[in-house]
């Protein structure tokens, strides 16, 4: 991975990002997100009443982070790196609309009874759909883009530093979903969530370290949230369960396997490149 100048790094940039206190990073990183979606909320409460406006000021925050994040990786120099400018070859692709197309259903299965769900507020549902689309393109941004290769620039991108780059960014992935507890969610759950977070990064990293490029990852992580978010608003009392967690445990495991491999072809294409 190549350093830029300070000149065009911009020097308090360039001095974060090699202090070699990788965990020190990530968790001001992980604690930025955490404020970002407080923030998020309490603006958008505070500015209407109707909870679907507050979906959508909420989603739009969100994007609007999610583009200040990608500013910051350009300005520290790692856009060509997290690829924010390519689109990733078809194959990478491919693979994204397969696991979707298995991994989707799967969850749509473990959260609820029928896949034809009556809608009667389009705007609710639509709003929360977009809430969540606008979660996936900020989490990608934080946890793939800059965190993972802010990561993998202090390790100075070595096969073990890659390892660990995307061991910790996994690990801060999941534990950046602990901030389901500030919003009354069951621990059993979010405990299931943040295991099945920090599992289903190691499959982000490796599209995205095999791609070179976010946009992948994004896909991935978008679509999901918006049809599961959907298809929850349109459910009266819907809530998350334990066996349903367990169920999209059970079904991450391939996707896992697939990410070790992806990783294994990325890192050695890069130490081949190197």
């Amino acid at each position: 991975m190549k350093r830029l100048p300070e000149s065009e790094t911009g020097g308090s940039a360039r001095t974060v990002l090699t202090t070699r206190r990788p965990l020190a990073f990530g968790l001001v990183v992980t604690i930025l997100l955490f404020a970002v979606y407080i923030a998020a909320n309490i603006v958008a409460v505070s500015i209407t009443t109707n909870t679907t406006s507050q979906q959508a000021v909420e989603a739009l925050l969100r994007l609007g982070a999610a583009a200040t994040c990608g500013w910051v990786i350009w300005r520290i120099g790692l856009a060509d790196d997290v690829g924010l400018l390519r689109g990733g070859k078809w194959g990478t692709w491919l693979i994204v609309v397969l696991v979707l197309s298995f991994q989707v259903p799967i969850q749509l299965f473990a959260w609820f009874d029928s896949l034809t769900v009556p809608v009667s507020d389009w705007p609710r549902v639509g709003s929360i759909a977009l809430n969540g689309a606008g979660a996936g393109v900020l989490e990608e941004m934080v946890f793939r883009g800059l965190l993972l290769f802010g990561l993998l620039r202090i390790w100075a991108d070595s096969r073990h530093g890659t390892v660990k780059s995307v061991v910790l960014s996994c690990i801060l992935f999941g534990v950046g979903h602990l901030i389901r507890l500030l919003m009354g969610q069951p621990l059993p759950q979010v405990s299931l969530l943040v295991l099945d977070t920090a599992l289903s990064g190691i499959f982000y990293a490796g599209i995205v370290l095999y791609a070179r490029s976010i946009w992948p990852a994004v896909a991935y992580h978008v679509v999901p949230n918006a049809v599961v978010g959907a298809y929850a608003a349109a459910t009266p009392g819907f809530s998350e369960t334990v066996s349903g967690w367990v169920l999209i445990l059970l079904s991450e495991i391939p996707v896992v396997i697939l990410g070790m491999y992806l990783l294994v072809r990325a890192v050695r294409r890069r130490s081949t490149a190197g």
